[in-house]
């Protein structure tokens, strides 16, 4: 059932950052964004804001964080550190208005009703930003600070029971990013049509002794934005709405790299983005030999777990409205590399912190664990499991994850991510004829793929940041000559990766593209579990282990099918049916079927891990 992973495309580089290591390069980025405040802040419900009025009927009083290793000034660094995310001007977001009434975009009940998750103000965060929400210093020569989003925004989510609220840090989210951006952009739309919502944005945004032609100004970068911001999510559409909790971001790195980075507006250099995945939890990440769902991203390069971050965090940033100036033929360009918004020392920051999380452990709180019953549980999932879902000391600060990668054609879950991905190609526009690593490797042709053209990008981004103001020791491992792969180079890229399932309980839907709602109805045969359920309630379910999925005004009904019949691409909840009896697709025969109480047994025991 599960296949080694062997090797192809390793990009050897000799990387010479050593070059730079006797001296700084003073004139571009400033040092790690470090708030002061941080320093003395305790307090433990990490300033949450309660949603007492939740338009989808969920209800929680108070806001409890689990222990997961981390301080809540190591939480709050987590929700407001920036990584050079780009999204809109930052006097923009705090005065813009939602589409259809004059509240602010950005309060409480929007932000909720959205599923992101809304703070109180403090010193840290002195404008109310939700989780993961953020101020981005202005680039060199800007006009405005940015807003922008961070990691917390897509990995920290909320379980709600008997009226508490449980934060959990690294915990996927159930946020609707494809209804959030379409309605910030038709919130601009609406503020350029609407001339009382004009006046009322540029009264907030303006001085206080502005001029006609201020707001003439305004309104001409107003209308650009609009239109970028319209691109965007043009060429990030996708056939089917992906919902609440789910979200294809490599689709949209590679759509923002071949379209709007490279300049290149060839028939199908953008692609639909049809591949949704449920957002990945996050602890034990930099422990991982190799990370993402179709485990492509090395998280050790040439030894280096510094440089093997960089690369897919980078890559992240890409996505999420981070600026890769590429120059066109015949443009200015940098001595190495390419002028980035990513700001690769906050990376690096927020890495580190990482290696701190540990995941959340079922609550006291909760129904308790039946011990028999967990104990039983525990023998069936040596047996039925562990090949593919290795047990790790959740604490152990050196604790390793090897990959266990398993084919697609054995695990047969839904292979739209891992096909898109791993088929994705494109024209290179201004890559072509360079390097595949910046500095050495056989040039880029005029078509290249998507692993290829991420690969030189993400390269040329980390060559050309100066990390003026950082301790030379923590950059070390990059500065030295490396040889590295700088994704997974996988022989066979047909894969998902099997990972340990501690703090499971606390990331339904399951199955990569959340097409499954609980535990339970994971464990059973595919033609048994529900072909459609709504998503978006934090309302826990103890019982199953998963959320509330009963219809909701508001909701997001997954489907697995259109209203005719028809499989929608990336929501196939098949796959994954060990123990049910099924013949293995080696031609070998699967281990006896479970019974029911035996599911259920091994229920109780994912709950402990």
């Amino acid at each position: 059932m599960n296949k080694s992973p062997s090797w192809i495309g390793v990009l050897l580089v000799g990387v010479v950052l050593a070059l730079f290591a006797g001296f700084v390069i003073w004139w571009k980025w400033p040092p790690p964004i470090i708030n002061t405040a941080l320093s003395s802040y305790k307090e433990a419900t990490r300033d949450a804001l309660v949603a007492t009025a939740d338009p989808y009927g969920d209800v929680a009083d108070t806001i409890v964080y689990l222990d997961q290793g981390w301080t809540p000034a190591e939480s709050m660094d987590f929700y407001t550190h920036t990584q050079g995310s780009r999204l809109l001007p930052y006097p923009w977001f705090l005065a813009l208005e939602q589409p259809a009434n004059e509240r602010p975009f950005r309060e409480p009940a929007n932000i909720t009703r959205l599923r992101y998750l809304p703070q109180k103000a403090n010193a840290i965060n002195p404008d109310a930003l939700p989780v993961g929400f953020v101020k981005d210093p202005k680039r060199p020569g800007g006009q405005e600070d940015w807003l922008g989003m961070n990691c917390a925004a897509c990995h920290t989510t909320q379980v709600n029971y008997q009226k508490v609220g449980y934060r959990i840090d690294g915990g996927p989210t159930m946020a609707d990013h494809e209804t959030f951006l379409n309605e910030l952009t038709l919130a601009l739309k609406n503020t350029l049509a609407d001339s009382a919502k004009f006046e009322r944005f540029a009264a907030k945004v303006l001085p206080k002794d502005h001029t006609d032609a201020d707001k003439s100004k305004l309104q001409a970068r107003l209308g650009k934005m609009f239109q970028f911001r319209s691109e965007f999510d043009a060429r990030n559409r996708s056939n089917s709405p992906y919902g609440f909790a789910r979200l294809d971001a490599f689709g949209r790195i590679l759509n923002e790299l071949f379209v709007h980075d490279l300049g290149v507006t060839a028939e199908g250099q953008g692609q639909v983005a049809d591949a949704p995945v449920s957002y990945p939890f996050l602890w034990d990440t930099p422990h991982h030999d190799f990370v993402q769902w179709n485990a492509i991203a090395a998280n050790k390069i040439g030894g280096s777990e510094t440089l093997g971050a960089l690369t897919r965090n980078v890559g992240e940033v890409i996505g999420v409205f981070g600026e890769v100036d590429i120059p066109q033929p015949g443009a200015p360009a940098p001595l190495l590399g390419y002028n980035s918004s990513v700001r690769v020392p906050d990376l690096i920051d927020t890495e580190k912190l990482l290696r701190k999380l540990e995941s959340p452990q079922w609550p006291k709180a909760f129904p308790p664990i039946d011990e028999g019953q967990r104990q039983k549980g525990e023998k069936l999932f040596a047996t039925y499991c562990l090949a593919c879902h290795a047990e790790i000391n959740r604490t152990d600060p050196n604790r390793e994850v090897k990959a266990n990668q398993t084919l697609l054609i054995a695990v047969r879950t839904d292979p739209a991510m891992a096909t898109n991905f791993g088929n994705r190609h494109g024209k290179t526009g201004p890559l072509a004829g360079k390097k595949a690593a910046v500095l050495v490797g056989n040039p880029l042709g005029d078509d290249a793929s998507g692993v290829a053209v991420l690969s030189h990008t993400v390269l040329g981004v980390i060559l050309n940041t100066p990390f003026n103001g950082y301790k030379e020791s923590d950059l070390l491992e990059v500065r030295k000559p490396v040889t590295f792969a700088l994704f997974g180079g996988l022989l066979n890229s047909l894969v998902y990766k099997g990972r340990p399932l501690n703090g499971i309980w606390a990331t339904a839907p399951y199955l990569h593209n959340g097409s499954v709602p609980n535990l339970w109805q994971l464990l059973l045969p595919a033609e048994k579990r529900d072909a459609q359920f709504y998503v978006g309630r934090r309302e826990f379910d103890p019982k199953n282990v998963g959320f509330k999925t009963e219809a909701f005004t508001g909701g997001f009904l997954f489907r697995t099918t259109d209203e005719a019949g028809k499989p929608i691409r990336g929501n196939s909840n098949a796959g994954h049916e060990y123990g049910t009896g099924k013949k293995a697709i080696d031609g070998g025969d699967d281990l006896r079927p479970l019974t029911d109480d035996e599911r259920w047994q091994l229920v109780e025991y994912l709950k402990s891990l």
